[in-house]
């Protein structure tokens, strides 16, 4: 099939304006960041206000309008998704570029498929502008992004296909989110409620357990030396792909040139998101550099199971998220992480957590190589589709 390409712009509104205002008193739908689903592309219908609160300093929208975060690390995520609001008028976060498919000309689902795969994706990260945890995807990016753009009803077949594989994919992850929460089930069942310490264990803070180190920036982006070397450096973005307990697969290396101003970490390191998507721990299955969105517990105490103590801070996720500072987005800082207290029983306790817990990494690696295989299958499908080859 060799349909038309097409600039994103020529099919589609990108951050319109509200042709029609709501009035002052009239309830909008309201959404943050929080309210898109990064997995299957959807938003939750968010909470409900009046139009004069949020008038100003906010993102409008309508209902099926497409969203796609800008910031990082929520655009490298995967939070892109279409409004599924109660209202006809969302407002949300500043954060969202919006995009609106023009009737009868670009199917809304169809342009969501294209917008969420890995290449487009990899490609709006390489345009972000900025420094730090405030790049951003210019707007520009998404009005000029090419488009194969077939007939409608071919756009709807593509998407309809991609809906079903991505509907497996979200019943693979299920499958792994089931084993995570029987494994914190085992953790609570033998050792009480991390947060609250109800058996009342003995408890130290998580620095006197471990050297808590923050990771550092490399250099630029934009320096030839940076990317495609042969270190992998890890990015929020493969935390939040990986499911268990180890994150393996790190699409992006830095050169040995950009180690000076970043920290290399040993296969087996426990870390700790501390931005944006904060308190999420994974053991590194390959040596890796960190920024510093990651925090890394190193030289543990002997009084402490490394896995006894991932399954505490998986626990404490929530707790973690909220005693982090809030800023343009979330930052756990060093300080805050040292002083959590961690409850700690003896130590023939938590092995024997640990052997309940290898009991049930059978059934885990054979998730796990399933979701492996399910993401596989899309991401070739999705190759084929927006190839015209579907």
């Amino acid at each position: 099939m060799n349909a038309p390409t097409v600039r994103l712009a020529d099919v589609a509104e990108i951050n319109p304006r509200l042709k029609v205002r709501p009035a002052a008193d009239e309830p909008v739908a309201f959404l943050g960041m929080a309210d898109v689903d990064a997995t299957d592309g959807k938003t939750t219908p968010g909470g409900k206000r009046p139009f004069a609160s949020v008038a100003k300093g906010y993102t409008p929208f309508l209902d099926g309008d497409l969203l796609v975060a800008k910031i990082t690390p929520c655009f490298e995520n995967g939070k892109i998704a279409q409004a599924n609001l109660h209202l006809p008028v969302g407002m949300g976060s500043t954060e969202f570029h919006v995009i609106r498919p023009k009737p009868g000309v670009l199917d809304a689902r169809y342009a969501l498929q294209l917008l969420r795969t890995p290449a487009v994706r990899a490609a709006g990260e390489r345009r972000m502008t900025g420094s730090g945890g405030q790049r951003r995807v210019p707007a520009n990016f998404l009005q000029s992004l090419p488009v194969s753009l077939p007939s409608l009803d071919e756009q709807r077949r593509i998407a309809d296909i991609l809906d079903r594989a991505d509907a497996l994919r979200t019943r693979r992850r299920q499958t792994s989110d089931l084993l995570d929460d029987l494994a914190a089930s085992v953790h609570i069942d033998m050792f009480g409620d991390p947060h609250t310490n109800p058996m009342g264990w003995l408890s130290a803070p998580l620095g006197d357990l471990a050297r808590v180190i923050r990771g550092a920036s490399p250099r630029p982006a934009g320096d030839p030396r940076y990317f495609g070397g042969p270190i992998p450096w890890l990015k929020i973005s493969d935390i939040t792909a990986s499911p268990g307990l180890t994150v393996s697969h790190i699409k992006e290396g830095v050169t040995e040139a950009g180690r000076d101003r970043s920290v290399l970490l040993k296969t087996g390191s426990l870390i700790l998101t501390n931005s944006a998507t904060v308190g999420i721990p994974k053991f590194l299955g390959v040596d890796a550099c960190i920024h510093d969105g990651f925090l890394a517990l190193l030289d543990l105490d002997p009084r402490v199971n490394s896995v006894f103590l991932y399954f505490s801070l998986l626990l404490r996720r929530k707790h973690l998220a909220a005693m982090a500072p809030q800023g343009t987005q979330k930052n756990l800082n060093t300080g805050i992480a040292k002083a959590l207290s961690i409850s700690v029983p003896p130590r023939h306790a938590q092995d024997a957590f640990v052997t309940t817990m290898e009991r049930l990494g059978v059934a885990r690696r054979s998730a796990e190589l399933h979701r492996s295989q399910t993401d596989a299958l899309i991401a070739a499908l999705q190759h084929r589709a927006f190839r015209g080859e579907l």
